[in-house]
């Protein structure tokens, strides 16, 4: 999975024709957990890219990156605080 949600995923398949009965059926092997551990390797590899920039600015980027994939702010903030916890960042700017 590229860091996409079912949703915008489902999307992307009717774009390129494939019925909704088979891409129902794709997308019930991805499940909230998978989808949530792709947010968070996406994450994890986009930060890497945003170390020039400081920590409220990456928590920015990186939210705006995870919500134009489809996920919503809530899941969004939660693997923001995440990944940059795992990085050592302090988690008090939220």
């Amino acid at each position: 999975m590229r860091g996409l949600t079912r949703r915008v995923l489902r999307q992307e398949l009717r774009q390129k024709g494939i019925s909704d009965i088979d891409a129902d059926a794709a997308l019930e092997q991805i499940d909230e957990e998978s989808e949530y551990s792709a947010a968070v390797e996406f994450a994890t590899r986009k930060l890497r890219s945003l170390s020039r920039y400081d920590e409220p600015a990456q928590r920015r980027r990186l939210m705006g990156m995870l919500m134009r994939r489809g996920y919503g702010g809530s899941v969004a903030a939660s693997v923001v605080s995440q990944v940059l916890a795992n990085e050592g960042c302090d988690d008090d700017v939220w």
